[in-house]
């Protein structure tokens, strides 16, 4: 080591490591093949190609939601205290049902779990050994029901009446699984001016985030349906991809060129194809139930053609299987699924506008399909399929910040990555070249100290599963002596490591960033004479006789590292420094 030729050595022990993703103990979650798709073998038999997915486990590093983020579901209501989404983590509104019965009650009747599907996607408990993992576990859902007990819509008046009193009453984020069979971006203007509303004035200014799905249609291809295809800037409209990243066959084009000249903003992953449209394709999508025999488990109604099989049970085992399911599916499950990724956006960065997150989201989705993207975007997939954990990692920089002096001390000065709490990284620090490292690598907050003088910086750069972000340098000056002694005439820098002759004249003269004064102090000695004269003097000292010798300590007073004082030993024959 002390030749300066070995560069490291260590045992090669075999050691164990870690995946940076969080992978939940929810009974059903290896069924959740749109977040976290390995290939594995889920509903039907079916298996996915690897990494078709949002990649939710290597987000959830990052963050798992923050309580104060709301996420508005309006659809088919949602059931009081559900057990994988109690009302703890709701936000049952009197006047939030906006359809038959009781006004005050926006919980589901009937088998109508459509909404139930779309808030386990974006909120439903994670950890706690049953049912699914939500996207964003730890945020809240406020239920808005908008369908009447025999499933039929409301009037695009009461539809306005909802978008209103979702803004009104503080939700940051809109999603919404439903929309009209038309291709008009201007069907109602009622619902477009609630819409306009909420992506200007709610959240303070800031904007709800509007999320509509993309609808679904019999043929292949179809067209983006109303209120997906509305001009509004900022509206996410949202298709689906498949367990194979391919365009689900129902999922919409948006062509420029056709009537409705809308493109698909991006897409997630829901089921491949009704069964009859392709064969043996059903829905395959998981999420939460009706408690009991209500609702999507068991079956009640097919797709549309022979599956899935009426009567049958999805999942039949496992704690309260009864209040899950695992058929559901199209825009209507790709939709939540942005919604539940904004909600992490936003749990790390509340004051993001909702055109940030619409323009985070979308420059940072996985251009999939081997679709022809021009200018990033594609007809098929938007700008492509949804990428939870490059989304989130891309906020990071909008909120972190280091923190520490603009000093940098020989002793140590401590700096710090500002995260918002719940927010976890893997962080990797640089500096300049006269800054030294104290702590770990990794440390939070970590040391460093000044190894010479002059202007620097410290850096720390976010270490993700989906790539590293580094934040802006933060500049500092290195507090650390300078100036020049002299001997005999010859002048040298107070760093060097010199020997002082037995009977010279030495006479130094100090410098340093930000000093008040300089005192000099004799702090052990023999037989030497010397003088002083300071602030801002110099100091000479005369070696008497061949016996010489002593300690002398320059102490500079700086502002901001207190008094710096290096130590210089002087015996005549050896050679030191300080």
């Amino acid at each position: 080591q002390e030749s300066g030729l070995t560069r490291f050595s260590h045992p090669n022990f075999i050691c164990k490591e870690e995946l940076y993703q969080v992978i939940p103990n929810d009974t059903y979650f290896a069924n959740q093949f749109s977040l976290n798709n390995t290939g594995q073998v889920f509903t039907d038999g079916h298996s996915g190609t690897n990494d078709a997915d949002i990649d939710a486990p290597e987000a959830w590093i990052m963050s798992t939601g923050n309580n104060n983020i709301i996420i508005a579901v309006l659809d088919e209501g949602l059931t009081a205290d559900h057990p994988d989404l109690p009302n703890t983590r709701q936000i049952r509104l009197n006047g939030s049902n906006f359809a038959d019965g009781d006004a005050n009650n926006p919980s589901p009747t009937g088998n109508h779990n459509h909404g139930n599907a779309c808030a386990g996607i974006i909120g439903a408990t994670q950890n706690n050994n049953q049912g699914i993992s939500g996207i964003a576990p730890n945020c809240r859902i406020m239920p808005i029901r908008k369908y009447n007990s025999d499933g039929s819509a409301i009037t695009p008046e009461r539809n306005a009446d909802a978008i209103d009193f979702a803004r009104t009453n503080g939700a940051d984020i809109i999603s919404c699984s439903w929309g009209y069979n038309s291709d008009n971006p201007n069907l109602y203007p009622v619902i477009k001016d609630a819409i306009t509303r909420a992506t200007t004035q709610g959240r303070n200014n800031r904007g709800c985030v509007v999320v509509f799905a993309a609808g679904n249609n019999s043929t292949n291809n179809g067209y983006v349906h109303f209120p997906s295809n509305v001009d509004v800037a900022g509206v996410l409209t949202v298709g689906a991809s498949d367990r194979f990243d391919l365009k689900a066959f129902y999922s919409p084009l948006g062509n420029p060129s056709s009537s409705n000249n809308q493109l698909i903003d991006l897409v997630a992953p829901s089921h491949r194809a009704y069964s009859n449209q392709i064969a043996g394709e059903t829905f395959e999508a998981w999420s939460i139930d009706i408690p009991g025999d209500a609702g999507y488990n068991s079956v009640h109604e097919t797709d549309g053609g022979t599956l899935p099989v009426i009567g049958s049970i999805l999942p039949d085992t496992g704690v309260n299987n009864l209040s899950y399911t695992g058929r559901f599916g199209g825009t209507s499950y790709a939709c939540p699924q942005v919604a539940g990724v904004a909600a992490l956006m936003l749990s790390i960065n509340p004051n993001l506008t909702q055109q940030q997150v619409f323009d985070i989201l979308t420059s940072n989705a996985d251009q999939v399909g081997g679709y022809t993207y021009t200018n990033g975007r594609s007809n098929e997939m938007g700008f492509g399929r949804l990428n939870a954990c490059r989304a989130v990692s891309q906020v990071l920089p909008t909120i972190a910040s280091i923190s520490g002096s603009t000093s940098v001390c020989p002793s140590g000065t401590q700096f710090t990555v500002n995260l918002p709490a719940g927010t976890t990284t893997t962080i990797n620090w640089n500096q300049s070249s006269n800054l030294s490292r104290v702590s770990d690598q990794g440390a939070n907050p970590c040391t460093f100290s000044a190894i010479g003088p002059g202007a620097g910086w410290v850096q720390a750069t976010l270490v993700t599963a989906c790539g590293n972000v580094t934040l802006p340098q933060k500049n500092i000056t290195a507090v650390w002596p300078t100036g020049t002694w002299v001997q005999n005439g010859q002048s040298h820098s107070l760093s060097t490591v010199n020997f002082i002759n037995y009977g010279s004249w030495v006479t130094t003269t100090p410098a340093c960033y930000s000093a008040t004064s300089f005192n000099w102090q004799l702090t052990g000695s023999s037989g030497i004479n010397w003088n002083q004269n300071y602030p801002y003097g110099d100091m000479s000292l005369y070696l008497n006789n061949s016996q010489s010798y002593g300690d002398f300590r320059l102490n500079i007073i700086t502002q901001g590292c207190g008094t710096v004082s290096p130590t210089y030993h002087f015996v005549p024959g050896y050679s030191y420094g300080f």
